[in-house]
């Protein structure tokens, strides 16, 4: 399976063929629960520095969040799927130094107009305290839903994602819950909980990650607060904060 952290940090490479996008994307709405909200394009090359609280070497996604933003755009810049809008907002925040919320509302509306322009009847969206958006889970119908209307959808919602959210969401999810862009899922996880205060300031990512094997947290995942960590980190729990919210895409 495929760690949602490997898009971040360089292991995974989301750029290239079409089938190899859809299905790199719906690996990660998958391992999202969490919908899109995940694929970035192109390989990303992993900084190493040293972690000052640890003293021991600690991965990261790039030296900057400028210097990601300026690779995502230069990948960007041969990929005729890509939506003119998302490269735009890009361009504005290489100057500002972080994606607007209003280009990053922007974006994901995009991403629903292009799902309804394609006959999809309902496209949610569940927003974070922290702003993070991801799409929410498709729910049972009163029509009859086929495989192949699955698996279309599936393709149709990753190439809309693709073309017009993907990196500007990447960047937002990075500025917002991982600001120390953190390599590791289960570091940039246990930072933005300690920074949230829903957990104490000694809860380390290896305390995070024995939670996870375990399903027994050490905090509510029903928090707002800590779903939007974990959301915006590529975690999914069950029982988090809208893992409930579904969607009927057929109607």
């Amino acid at each position: 399976m495929i760690d949602m952290s490997d898009v971040y940090s360089g292991k995974w490479p989301a750029r290239g063929p079409l089938w190899l996008k859809r299905v790199f994307c719906c690996v990660a709405s998958v391992c999202l629960a969490m919908s899109l909200a995940g694929c970035t394009s192109g390989v990303k090359q992993v900084e190493t520095e040293a972690d000052d609280e640890e003293g021991v070497q600690s991965e990261r996604i790039a030296s900057s969040l400028e210097a990601q933003i300026d690779r995502l755009l230069k990948l960007s810049r041969n990929d005729s799927s890509y939506d003119a809008f998302q490269r735009e907002a890009l361009e504005r925040a290489k100057e500002t130094g972080r994606v607007s919320d209003v280009d990053y509302e922007k974006a994901w509306s995009n991403v629903k107009q292009c799902l309804y322009d394609l006959g999809y009847k309902e496209v949610l969206l569940i927003k974070y305290p922290n702003g993070v958006y991801r799409m929410a889970n498709v729910g049972p119908s009163d029509v009859k839903v086929t495989s192949q209307m699955l698996d279309k959808w599936r393709e149709d919602k990753a190439d809309c994602m693709f073309e017009n959210v993907v990196d500007v969401d990447g960047i937002y999810r990075l500025q917002t819950a991982n600001p120390s862009l953190y390599g590791n899922r289960y570091e940039a996880v246990a930072d933005c909980l300690r920074r949230a205060e829903v957990v104490s300031k000694d809860y380390t990512a290896a305390r995070f990650q024995e939670d996870e094997d375990k399903g027994d947290y050490g905090f509510d995942v029903s928090d707002p607060e800590a779903a939007g960590c974990l959301a915006s980190n590529h975690s999914s729990v069950d029982g988090m904060y809208g893992s409930d919210t579904v969607m009927h895409p057929f109607g």
